[in-house]
Parts: C-alpha cells; structure tokens; sequence
C-alpha cells in the first residue's frame, strides 16, 4: 500500500518516508498496471506540491543520492526544479532554505558533473539558475562573479550553469517590475559574460570541443536574452563564427537567433560582419556540403537561416550599397542564385532551391521602389550577372519532370512540386524588374530554341517551352506599351508552334499555360498597334484548343476576354461565324460541365450582340427551345435542380452577353428577356429551392441592368412580382434584385415606384422581427439613400415609407441583438433624418417630430451599450438632428431617462453646431456608459 500524505513529517521521519517514495518512483517507472500508475502518480505529484517546501526539498536531496536508480534521481532534480519554480516566494523567505538548497546545487553539480548523466546535469543547472534569478540582485547579488570564481578550474560547467542563466528568464514568474529590474541586471552583467567567453573562445585551438559547445551555447542564451545589446556583443561574435565554422547545427541556431533580433537592422557594422563571413565561408560549405548530399537536413536547415536572416537585413544592404561598394551585395545576391539553381528536381533531388525566393522578392522591392533613379541605375548594374542566372534557374526548375519520372512520383512529392512552382513564381518577375526586357528577349529565344536545346526530344521540349511561358505568364502584370515588340514576338512564336489542338497530358498542360498567358497580355495585345494581327493570331490559339477537353474550360475564359470589347474584327462575318459554329458543339455537349457549356453560350452571346436583333433571336431560337423545354416543372431532386440551374443560367450569360453599348435601345435584351419573364416567373411560382430562387432572380437582375430604362416599363409588373415571389424563399437575392429595379426604373416610373416601395416597406414592418430583417432594412436604406427623390413623387406615399421606415429601425434597435441589424438600423435612421434636414422635407419633419419620444428614447438607450463605433456615429447623426432641431422636446425626453441629465449629456447640448464633435462626445457617453455597466 502507498504511504499516506504526510506534510507535518519531521526531519527525522523524512527517511521512513524517503524509502517509501524512492520505491513508489521505481515502480511509477516499472509498472504496466494502469490503475496502480493513477495512484502512484497522484502520491508523487502530492509530494512535490502537498509536502511543505523544506520537506519536499530534503526530499529531494535524498532522491538525487548517487544510490538512487536514475529514474529516482532524475524525478528528484525534477521536482526540484518545480519547487523552487512554483514556490521561490516561499524559499526566499527562509534564508537558511535558501542557503542549503543553493549549497547543495553548486556541490552536486561539482561533484557530479563528470559522473551524472547529462540530462541530470542539465536540470540541475537550470535549477541552480533559476534559484539564481529570483534572487538577483537583492538575496544574491553577483551569482555571475561568484560561480566564476568558485569554477574557474571547472569552465565548461561553469559555461552550462550560466547558459542556463540567460535561458531560463522567460520561465521566471514575478511581478512585471521586478522582472524589468532582473533584465537591467542580466544586461548589466552581460559584459562579465562577454569577457569570460571571449578568454574560452580565444583559445579555441586549445580547447576541448565539449568546453567550445558549451561557450557558444552560452553565447546563444544570452543572445536570446530579451533586449539583449548587439553592439555589446558584435566584438565576441567573430570567435563564435570561427570555433563553429564546421558544425551546422550551432551556426543554424546563430543565424536563427540574430535574425530573430529586432535590433539586427540598427548594426550595420554587425550586418556586414555577418555577410562577409556567409560569402567567405559558409558559402563555399554549403555548396560543398550540397554537392555532396543535397537533401542534407543539417544543410537544408543553415541555408533555411542563412535565407532568413539576409532577407530581414536587406534594406540595411542595400542603403550601403548605395553609399559605397556593391560588391557585398552582389556576392550574396550571387550566392543565392546558385542555391536557387541548384542542380536536380525538386523535391526529389534538392531542397534548397526554394530558399531564396523571399530574398529575391525583397531585394527586388528594396532597389526598385526605395531606391532612387541615380541610385538604382548603379544597383540594377550590379545585380544583373545575378538575376540573369536566377531567370535561367527560374525557367530550369520550374520544368515538369518527364512522365516517366512524374510516374514514379508519390502524391506528396507532386504536391510539393507544384507548391514550389507557385512559392517560385516570383522569380521571373523579379527577373524582369532587375533586368527589364532582355528578361523577355531570354524567355522568347530559349522558348523558341526548346527543340534544338533538348535534341528534340518531344516531352522535353514541350515542358521546357511549358516553363518558358509559365515564367512569361507571372510577369504579365508588370509589362506595359514598353514591351509591345516582344509581346508581338511572343505571339508570333506561339502561333507558329500551336497549330493544332493538344493531345497529350504535356501538350494539355502547356496549352493551359498558355490560355493564361494569352488572357494574362490581352489588354496589351488589343492595345498594340498591330492590335488586329495579333488578337487574330491569338483567337486562332484559343480556337485549336477549345474542344480539348482538358483545356476547355481556360480556352474559353480566354476567348471571352479577348472578345469582350468587340474588337472590329469580329464584326466580319467569317470570324464571328466560325466563332459561333465551334462555342454552338460547345454549348450542346451535354458531356462538358455545365459551366463550360454556359461560358460557350456567353462567347455566342458576345459575337452576335453586334448582329441585328431579329437575326439574334433566328440563330438562338433553336437551342432555347430544346435547353428550356419545362422550365416551369418543380424542382424535386438533385438532378432536376441542377437542370433548373443550367436553364436560367442560359438567360442569365445571354442578358449579360448580348448587351452592347453600341446599340442603346438593347432590343435584342428586351427580345430575350419577353421569352425568359414567364418562365421565370414560372419557376418562382412552383416552390422553388433557394438556390434556385437565387438564380432565379440573378438572371432577372441581369435582365434589368443591360435593358435600357427607357424600356424598363414593359417588365414591371413581372420583376415586382419576381420579388415579391422570392423574398421569404431567398431574401438576400430578391433585395438585390428590387434594389436594381428601383434604380433602373425610378426614373421613368417614380409613381409606381414609390407605390412598390411603400408596399415593401410596409409589409416589412408589419412581419418584423423575421430572417430576413437584415436584408429588408438594407434594402429600404439603399432605396432612401439613393432615390429619396421617390418621397416627391407622392406626397401620401412619402409619409407611408417614412413612418414605416422609422417604425421598422426603431423595432429593430430597440429588440435586435444582431449588430448587423442594429448597425443597419441606425444607418437607416440616420439616413432619414439627415435627408430631412438637408432637402428641407417639411413632411419627413412632421413625422419625426411627432415620433420624437419614441426615437429620442430608444437612441439614446442604445447607445448606452456596447456597438460598432460606426454604429454609434450613425446614432449620434440621429441624436443631433433631434437636439438641433428640437432642442426643448429632446431635453424633456431625456429629462425622464436613467443618465439623461449627467453632465455629459449636457454637454451633448453645446455641441449643437458641430457634429464632429457631437460624436466624438457620443462615443465618450458610450465608452463611459459601458464602464459604469461593468
């Protein structure tokens, strides 16, 4: 049976109950017996936590004895080191404690050190350190000094006693001054420090390599040291990069922790030290090492840090650069290049090339928007040999492997490929800025000369020619009219090499590539001046690939970009006709995905908008006929639910589509749009899915965007009705479509709009709080904000939306927990009363002042707790126009409320001619208001 808890133990008991524990900690260890663990568990962590602290500390010195089993021991370091962590209040305050547990670390670590095992060591390093910091500098003023001179015949346990010192500080727990005060002390000390490391480091030659481990791990800690001086350190640092020169691991973590420090940018002079040492050494080790084993972890790892740390310091090489020599800066940006272009496939081969690309990227910023024009002539000079190998590196690595390679890929390895190429892409771009347009002449001419570079060999050339493009692709959205002779010269070799449709996986990929590619340069091909020739060129690319089926889908995202504007060509009947015949086989495969199938549709719609109306309706007549035969049928399972969707989003591409500003009467859209109403509406009337009321009233909306307002009238009736149908199906998409048709028919029908309106309104107040709240107000709020000219119309109307509309905020305001709702509530509120205000609209006047207490009261309230600033702003906008306007009914009101009358209300009241500062008082009555609650 286990021992029971005894904290009331005598010293003299401690043994009788040390044997106990002792065995209790063996059999923690030895046994398999689940429950028997539970229980032995909860007895030992009782000693370290239930056991008063003398107790659990000579506890624990009976546990560290050399006799012990190492289970024992260590558990017994451990628990020491959590005593003194949890309870250093309590040490502190017994001195005689104190003075035994420091005694009994400095002697068994000099005793032990040779003999214990050296995670033993270690925890009672950190435990001597940690004892050591909570005392500093009042209990144990110089422990630094002290141990120096205690272990001076013993340096290495010194070194890792002091390591310990720098290292355990973020585990320290006291309060924030006192804790500014042990920084103080650790940096005051840091000089001791300095000197004790650099007489170990000085005689590195001398030295055994456990006692250099030791000085350089010091070294690390008390870098990591918050706010640790740089400067300080920049002397001793030469010697730590010389005695680690051939150990990756420690200049990893060198690297890793002077990068990490914010203060690494303000040492130039460290800087450059640091540099100079990876272009004179580490350079030349690392490419050695790599050359050797390429996915070497270690090295993997030290170009990782080196990577990082010149990426954070490079504007602070680039400004001395500027001042004085490039040659630093064109060393490492020269190092980097041969490690993004290191040989192999990625990831297979290599693991380094990825590395750099940040830097790169940075480098590139740095020069060309830091820097100025004299000064970046002289930067762009020294970095070209530089770029000009990261470009051929670009374009090398980012080749698809051969299928026979790819084949033998894991999914992994493919992921990771294509990760690299995107994390990658940036290099040609780079590229392109540093070394402007020979970047584009390299790409062409290594695109052009694919075959003859890979002897021909058919899957080669294709992924090299595949990488030129891809590269070409990345840096299309920086090319301007500069650059118009190598976009024609790149139009000009493609075309000749994609005369057919692909018919490979490789030809699939680069054919793809190149769809983007064509998409990405479109705008500047139809600006070129052999704007024609080019888009022709371009359209015959895009047609070789329309129907293969892999590259489909880009084909045609690319053919509608390029056809969009209605270039002049495509008014020729020959090209506008051999377009429409090939999107037609398009559009009626019913085999290609249904989006595919609609952007052919669109294509079609394009090419014909610039056709008379009659002969659109001729040519579409047909597919309409057979695609929306029973449209109006119910929606009653998946498959017929997706068929709804393909039928209205053939209305909605061809509304969109057929819509062209050179014909401003939109008579083939009104034509369209006479056939898709009722069965629209049709759709709407059958209990659709919310999906499909969505799409429903998107086409609609379509519809009313690209028919002229001037015809708008003849489909009022039914898109009132297509609202009305939809809202409590899909209340988001039935407000977007009643907002567009305000806006679009306001104009020519301000009666029967404001009549709508007032209907909407209306029903919105009387159903609220419902789903769709949100949208409703939003809707009524977009409406007043934008057509308010509608109150005009009707003087009767007018008083029926804003009463509504006031009720309707104000239910809202007073009831939501929604800040969305209440956020659009006030906006709503706002909004009416500033309109008031500024037209002069003695109506809206009238009803507001007779909805005074109601407003006033609910405003005021709200804005008593928590809300969005923006919220509380369009509040404010509110409360003042009620203080300005009715000052003596708002006073009386507020008279009657829980903190109307503190002084800061009062001083809401002379603040009555400026409404900036009205709200900024209201958002202190808010913040002061929220305070008070809490």
């Amino acid at each position: 049976p286990l021992p029971s808890s005894h904290h009331h133990l005598t010293r003299m008991d401690l043994g009788g109950e040390a044997v106990h524990l002792i065995k209790a900690i063996d059999e923690f260890y030895s046994t398999t017996d689940e429950s028997k663990r539970l229980a032995l568990n909860e007895y030992l962590c009782n000693f370290k936590t239930g056991w008063d602290s003398p107790m659990t500390i000579q506890g624990c010195f009976l546990l560290l004895s050399r006799h012990n089993s190492p289970n024992v021991q260590y558990f017994g370091a451990l628990s020491l080191y959590d005593t003194i962590k949890h309870r250093w209040v309590d040490i502190l305050d017994r001195p005689e404690l104190l003075e035994t547990l420091k005694g009994f670390l400095i002697k068994a670590l000099a005793e032990g050190a040779t003999v214990q095992s050296q995670s033993l060591t270690n925890k009672l390093s950190s435990s001597l350190a940690l004892l050591a910091l909570y005392c500093i500098p009042d209990v144990w003023n110089s422990p630094v000094q002290d141990l120096t001179a205690l272990w001076a015949a013993t340096p290495e346990l010194l070194l890792r006693v002091l390591a310990e010192l720098a290292a355990e500080f973020p585990n320290v727990h006291m309060p924030l001054t006192q804790r500014s005060i042990l920084k103080t002390e650790l940096h005051r000390v840091s000089e001791d420090m300095i000197k004790i490391l650099s007489t170990v480091l000085q005689s590195a030659a001398d030295s055994a390599p456990s006692l250099l481990n030791a000085a350089v791990e010091c070294v690390e800690q008390w870098l990591r040291l918050p706010g640790s001086n740089l400067k300080q350190w920049t002397p001793l640092l030469s010697h730590v990069f010389g005695a680690v020169q051939d150990d990756s691991t420690a200049l990893t973590n060198l690297l890793t922790i002077l990068g990490a420090n914010d203060e690494l940018v303000n040492e130039e002079q460290l800087v450059h030290h640091v540099l100079h040492y990876v272009c004179a050494t580490l350079a030349q080790k690392v490419m050695g090492e790599l050359s050797r084993d390429a996915l070497s972890e270690e090295i993997g790892a030290l170009s990782a840090a080196t990577c990082s740390l010149a990426e954070t310091v490079v504007p602070v090489l680039v400004r001395s650069s500027m001042r004085g020599s490039t040659q630093l800066l064109e060393q490492l940006t020269s190092f980097f290049a041969k490690l993004s272009s290191f040989p192999g496939r990625y990831p297979m081969d290599e693991g380094v090339s990825e590395m750099p690309h940040i830097f790169f990227s940075s480098l590139r910023e740095e020069v060309c928007m830091g820097a100025k024009a004299e000064d970046r002539e002289k930067l762009l000079a020294a970095l070209r040999s530089p770029f000009e190998e990261v470009l051929v590196g670009a374009v090398n690595k980012l080749m698809y492997a051969p299928m026979r390679v790819r084949e033998e890929m894991n999914e992994e390895e493919k992921e990771a490929f294509e990760n690299y190429r995107v994390n990658r892409s940036e290099c040609g771009v780079n590229s392109f800025l540093i070394l402007g347009q020979s970047a584009l002449v390299y790409l062409n001419r290594r695109c052009c000369g694919a075959a003859e570079e890979t002897g021909g060999d058919r899957e080669t050339t294709i992924n090299l020619m595949e990488s030129c493009l891809y590269n070409w692709e990345q840096i299309a959205d920086y090319l301007g009219e500069e650059d118009q002779t190598e976009i024609a010269n790149l139009v000009e070799v493609t075309s000749k090499m994609f005369t057919s449709g692909a018919s490979s996986v490789e030809e699939a990929r680069i054919a793809n590539t190149l769809m983007r590619l064509i998409f990405a340069i479109s705008h500047l091909v139809s600006g070129h001046e052999q704007a024609t020739a080019l888009e022709l060129q371009c359209i015959q690319m895009v047609l070789h690939q329309l129907e293969v089926k892999e590259v489909t889908g880009e084909a045609l995202h690319t053919l509608i970009k390029l056809i969009e504007d209605r270039p002049p060509w495509l008014r020729e009947r020959g090209y506008s006709d051999d377009l429409i015949s090939r999107c037609s086989s398009l559009f009626q495969n019913e085999s290609l995905p249904q989006k595919h199938r609609l952007a052919a549709l669109k294509a079609i719609g394009i090419s014909l908008s610039l056709r008379e109306p009659a002969e659109i309706m001729d040519i579409l007549r047909a597919p309409l006929e057979v695609y929306l035969a029973g449209v109006e049928g119910e929606t009653t399972n998946a498959s017929e639910e997706a068929r709804k969707k393909f039928q209205i989003g053939i209305f909605s591409c061809l509304f969109s589509s057929l819509h062209s500003k050179t014909r401003e009467d939109g008579e083939s859209v009104v034509l369209l749009l006479r056939l898709a109403t009722p069965l629209l509406l049709g759709i709407l009337e059958r209990n659709p899915t919310p999906i499909i009321a969505e799409r429903a009233c998107e086409s609609l909306r379509s519809a009313c965007v690209n028919v002229p307002s001037s015809r708008i009238s003849e489909f009022f009736v039914p898109l009132k009705k297509a609202v009305a149908l939809s809202l409590n199906i899909h209340t988001f998409a039935a407000s977007n479509l009643a907002k567009t048709l305000v806006f679009s028919a306001s104009s020519v029908l301000a009666r029967e709009m404001a009549e709508t309106v007032e209907e909407w309104v209306t029903s919105f107040e009387r159903a609220y709080p419902s789903e769709g709240g949100e949208e409703w107000i939003g809707l009524i709020l977009q409406i007043l904000k934008k057509e308010w000219k509608l109150m005009d119309s009707s003087p009767e109307r007018a008083l029926n939306i804003i009463s509504s509309a006031v009720n309707l905020s104000t239910q809202a305001l007073s009831s939501s927990e929604d800040p969305n709702v209440v956020k659009c509530s006030s906006q709503l509120l706002a909004t009416i009363v500033s309109n008031v205000a500024s037209r002069g609209h003695e109506l809206g006047r009238r009803i507001l002042k007779r909805k005074i207490v109601l407003i006033v009261q609910i405003v005021f309230r709200r804005i008593q707790i928590e809300l969005m600033r923006q919220t509380i702003e369009s509040l404010a906008e509110v409360l003042f126009f009620f203080v300005q306007v009715f000052t003596t009914e708002t006073r009386n009101v507020l008279n009657q409320e829980r903190n109307g009358t503190t002084p800061m209300v009062s001083a809401l009241f002379r603040e009555i001619g400026n409404l900036r500062n009205f709200k900024q008082m209201t958002l202190r009555l808010n913040h002061a208001a929220r305070k008070d609650s809490t």
